[in-house]
């Protein structure tokens, strides 16, 4: 390699090592402001309830997927269409059809999974409704009774209009759903006390 092409080289590697790296920074830069987007986006919903029953009668209750039809509040016309088991497993996939306001009748799919018996289970949408669905369903055993822990995290439709939808829509009618299942639970387990 001659002189001059050594000097051409550098100047033209460094020209273009430096695009590259501010290239590779605005890349970095925009897909950071993404996640942070999307962040604001994703919510939360968290409920405690303490049940007074053995854990094992509870655990029996919830790992029946069948059961998801009696904690759903009749109005969303709640329906399992796929064979579901009389115990869960990890990978189960469950199909069913809910009926939700400006949506109409949608499919939704979910998997089960991270399961530890007596303990904690994740259903994660699939196909729905929701861009992101991630519940996690826990059961911890405390001398005041079991206490059932519902963590849901979500991003609505929608995009940034989504952000609206969830103040006017979504948000309350996920408490709704929330405080029926509440009070189903409450009924069946703590309903002799």
């Amino acid at each position: 390699m001659s002189r001059i092409d050594r000097i051409t080289y550098n100047f033209f590697g460094a020209f273009f090592t430096k695009i590259y790296r501010e290239r590779s920074t605005y890349c970095k830069l925009f897909a950071l402001l993404k996640y942070k987007f999307r962040q604001l986006l994703m919510y939360q919903l968290y409920q405690r309830q303490t049940l007074h029953a053995p854990l094992e009668k509870i655990w029996d209750f919830i790992s029946h997927p069948a059961n998801l039809n009696d904690i759903t509040p009749p109005e969303l016309d709640f329906e399992i269409t796929s064979p579901v088991p009389d115990k869960m497993h990890n990978g189960l996939l469950i199909q069913y059809k809910v009926t939700l306001p400006l949506l109409g009748v949608s499919d939704w799919v979910t998997e089960i999974k991270h399961i530890i018996p007596n303990k904690q289970f994740i259903d994660e949408q699939r196909i729905g409704p929701y861009r992101f669905w991630y519940h996690f369903h826990g059961l911890e055993e405390t001398e005041n009774g079991v206490v059932m822990t519902d963590q849901v995290s979500y991003q609505p439709p929608y995009g940034i209009l989504g952000k609206l939808v969830n103040t006017v829509l979504i948000r309350r009618q996920l408490d709704t759903i929330f405080d029926y299942r509440y009070n189903i639970l409450e009924e069946r387990f703590n309903g002799n006390r």
